[in-house]
């Protein structure tokens, strides 16, 4: 069966216009052997392949695309170092791999080094190194790995398939495969964690290829990894989405029109400095959303910011605080309520849902309360219901109405289970707690 990387090879020997009995003369190896590679029977060795490289004269960016298909045990090391170099001199850094997808699977799990490498029976030294990509698992620790951290079976797949670069997962794609993909991925599992880790290092591994090649590339990788770290903003996962928007940021041009998925990277960015320490840090947050304020090319990113910027000012803990918050967070619903679009509607009931946030945090349960009919009314069966059951459960224990919390808390976990919004877990216990 033909594979990602004989594709390549043969595809890289056409365009330099040689047979294969040419270039396998000029490498020093038998036509059949050559055949064999670009056919998917047998990988090269390294040294065999180099004289094939010099041969057929790939471009840098080609030769570590290709070294990076190959998956060969042998070529780890060297396919690893190469795709550091090439990234660190793009200044795109390394590609996403299957190292990122254990570290992710991981932290998806809350669970530090010395925890899972317990579990597991090796070192927390070992852990790292698998996580570095120094070394890689075999296939029965990956299985042992996914079994303790409750990994999708994709996940498994894609780990003992894909292994390190997590391309061969996905075969070969497109520009506009990528942006579709995001697209879709964006608009169905924003807050479900379920395979959200895989489809975004994935859609990055491939961007990243992309990204070497041309600036269109690099637009490409930065819009992924916006959409990236935003998922792992909602997803409470912080130190992640502070490290993911830093990686878009950074592709950020200095001069030239900027695209909206900027915004994304900002926002997530900002959420990650208020939330990612022992203790929140409102100011922090407050201060960065205020350099994106002016920024925003459309309403419902302004609302959006506005609505945050409320949220921050109430965890002041003080009078003022609260006051500035309450109309920053009007001021949302306002600037979302003139999005006439449809698929801008969403926003206005966003801007509610944080609305009532505030509110139960400023202490206005009553307030809270008034709201919930008409954002259980328009969401439907959106994920979004149980994020309302919460304000809504919480909203009734503080005014005494226990019997109707519980109630809403049974609704939120039943919407948690069903769409595997785990990240709401923490605040529904918090709830039933204080019941």
């Amino acid at each position: 069966m033909e594979s990602d990387f004989g594709r390549l090879l043969r595809r890289l020997r056409e365009k330099r216009g040689l047979s294969l009995a040419e270039t396998a003369q000029a490498a020093g190896i038998a036509r059949t052997t050559l055949n064999r590679w670009e056919i998917g029977t047998y990988k090269p060795r390294l040294p065999e392949l180099d004289a094939v490289f010099t041969a057929i004269e790939p471009t840098p960016a080609q030769r570590k695309e290709a070294m990076a298909l190959l998956e060969a045990p042998r070529a780890q090391t060297q396919v690893l170092a190469d795709i550091k170099r090439v990234g660190a001199e793009s200044g795109i850094g390394a590609m996403p791999a299957g190292n990122d997808l254990l570290r992710a699977m991981r932290l998806r799990r809350g669970l530090s080094l010395d925890e899972l490498a317990m579990r597991l029976g090796v070192t927390s030294r070992t852990l790292r190194f698998w996580e570095k990509g120094e070394v890689w698992p075999s296939d029965t620790q990956i299985q042992s790995l996914c079994y303790v951290l409750k990994a999708h079976e994709a996940e498994m797949i894609a780990l003992t398939c894909g292994r390190r670069t997590l391309l061969s997962s996905a075969g070969e794609m497109r520009v506009g495969d990528i942006e579709r993909q995001l697209a879709s991925l964006v608009a169905n599992t924003y807050y479900s964690a379920a395979l959200g880790d895989l489809r975004f290092l994935t859609l990055e591994a491939h961007a990243w290829r992309f990204a070497v090649k041309q600036a269109s590339g690099r637009r490409l990788l930065a819009n992924v990894y916006a959409q990236h770290a935003s998922f792992l903003s909602v997803q409470n996962r912080f130190a992640e989405s502070a490290t993911v928007a830093a990686r878009a940021l950074e592709l950020l041009p200095a001069k030239g029109s900027r695209d909206s998925f900027w915004m994304y990277a900002g926002i997530a960015a900002a959420r990650a400095d208020v939330y990612r320490g022992a203790t929140p840090s409102p100011k922090r947050g407050i201060e960065k959303l205020r350099h994106w304020l002016p920024l925003a090319p459309q309403p419902e990113f302004e609302a959006w910011i506005l609505s945050d910027m409320a949220q921050y000012y109430v965890l002041d803990g003080t009078v003022s605080g609260q006051e500035i918050a309450i109309q920053l967070s009007e001021r949302a619903c306002e600037v979302a309520a003139r999005t006439t679009e449809r698929s801008y509607q969403v926003e206005q009931v966003l801007r509610n849902l944080d609305k009532a946030r505030v509110l139960l945090a400023a202490g206005r349960p009553n307030d809270v309360l008034s709201l919930v009919p008409v954002l259980e009314d328009t969401l439907g069966p959106s994920p979004r219901r149980a994020e309302v059951a919460l304000l809504a459960a919480e909203a009734f224990r503080q005014v005494g109405a226990r019997s109707d919390a519980h109630e809403h808390l049974s609704q939120a976990h039943a919407v948690i289970t069903r769409f595997g919004m785990e990240h709401l877990l923490p605040q529904a216990e918090a709830v039933s707690l204080a019941l």
